[in-house]
């Protein structure tokens, strides 16, 4: 097919998707330019609301039931009973600048050594295991 022009209605056929192209081009800046207004709304004008919200959902509280009933040896004697048992815990983010404070209040009311109450961390206890 050497030498055969090319189709006179390539020209039209351009011609034709110049709109087309116009018109996408405007439908995609529209798009954009209402995710960039939905953007402006929930960030800059709203974005205190929902920073409030967020914190308030930073913590969690979880309940679970302590009873679980008494392991008992093969005699009847009392392995494991139940007894509440209770973790405290300090996040930073909610004590600010006042948490060596906090601590030592903290200390003073759970009975903890001056030691334990300023590094945060208490002993653990040493558990037996059966042999």
């Amino acid at each position: 097919m050497v030498g055969v022009p090319p189709p006179a209605t390539t020209g039209a056929a351009q011609n034709e998707l110049k709109p087309r192209t116009w018109w996408m081009a405007l439908a995609a800046s529209v798009a954009f330019l209402v995710l960039a207004v939905r953007l402006y709304q929930l960030q800059i004008l709203r974005g205190d609301e929902y920073k409030e919200r967020a914190d308030e959902n930073f913590v969690k509280e979880l309940r679970v039931p302590a009873d679980r009933g008494f392991i008992l040896d093969r005699s009847h004697r009392i392995l494991v009973d139940s007894r509440p048992s209770y973790d405290v815990t300090l996040t930073p983010y909610f004590c600010g600048k006042a948490c060596p404070d906090m601590l030592v209040e903290l200390g003073t009311l759970l009975s903890l050594s001056d030691d334990t109450a300023t590094t945060g961390t208490a002993p653990r206890r040493a558990t037996s295991s059966a042999t």
